[in-house]
């Protein structure tokens, strides 16, 4: 992960059946938490500040304390430093990572719809 402090990782696995995002401190292998609530997907990126996972339902941002940020409906699409791209209805939008806020929407070509993205 990102940022200062003791090494972290993010982990997606399946816990009793159901998805699951574990926080774990590589030093000590300890799982800081674990969250099988707020995403069904797998992680798609991370910042120093949360996870970004997808799923059926959207999109969605847990802090590193575990606890969910924001949430989207949107599918997403891409993720580049500390931005997030979801798709619109022909258009794409650009999310920050960190507090939810859209950025921008930025129209589709002619002829180009989010499902071929």
């Amino acid at each position: 992960m990102p940022g200062g402090g003791p090494a972290r990782a993010i982990v997606y696995g399946i816990d009793d059946r159901r998805p699951a995002i574990d926080l774990v401190d590589v030093d000590t292998g300890r799982i800081e938490w674990r969250d099988n609530a707020a995403c069904a997907g797998p992680v798609v990126g991370v910042t120093d500040l949360v996870a970004v996972c997808a799923d059926a339902r959207g999109t969605h941002a847990l802090g590193l304390d575990g606890r969910p940020r924001w949430s989207v409906s949107a599918p997403f699409i891409a993720m580049t430093d500390d931005r997030v791209v979801t798709a619109g209805a022909n258009e794409a939008i650009v999310i920050d990572a960190s507090s939810g806020s859209e950025l921008a929407r930025v129209a589709l070509p002619a002829g180009v719809t989010a499902d071929a993205i």
